[in-house]
């Protein structure tokens, strides 16, 4: 895929002789590292590296151009869909704690009736047991008042 993408970029760039210069130097300085990373990874020193022709050169940077364009491209890719999956997880997370505290919501209302109703019991149950002693109250006067005394 690279390779048809160099083509054009040599063919768009050889038309004009500042473009193909720039090539040329990209060219070059590819041809140079790659040199002097082969020689040290062979565990020699290196030298020197004799300079590529402009022919050669201007295909090695169209190469290079190309294949980064492409790397370009593939990592803007790879870096949306990391970002648009992140966004996705986040509105998923958002969207749990939304129901979670719609949850905690009902579930607070839902107890603050069973509280009223059970303050409600509470205070018809006191108002009951006062009722009731009342109630004792009055009919242990009155059977206190309607019985006889004894006397031996």
């Amino acid at each position: 895929m690279a390779k048809p993408l160099a083509k054009r970029i040599k063919h768009d760039f050889s038309r004009y002789p500042s473009t193909q210069h720039i090539i040329v130097g990209i060219g070059q300085v590819s041809h140079q590292v790659t040199s002097r990373l082969k020689i040290m990874s062979a565990g020699y020193k290196v030298r020197s590296i004799k300079a590529l022709e402009d022919e050669k050169a201007l295909t090695v940077g169209a190469d290079f151009l190309g294949e980064s364009i492409l790397f370009l491209v593939g990592g803007s890719i790879v870096v949306y869909e990391y970002n648009a999956g992140k966004e996705k997880e986040r509105r998923k997370q958002e969207k749990i704690k939304l129901l979670a505290e719609e949850d905690e919501r009902k579930f607070r209302m839902v107890i603050d009736g069973i509280n009223l109703r059970l303050q409600k019991l509470e205070n018809s149950v006191r108002n009951s047991d006062d009722q009731v002693r009342k109630q004792n109250k009055s009919q242990l006067i009155k059977a206190e008042t309607e019985t006889p005394k004894f006397s031996w």
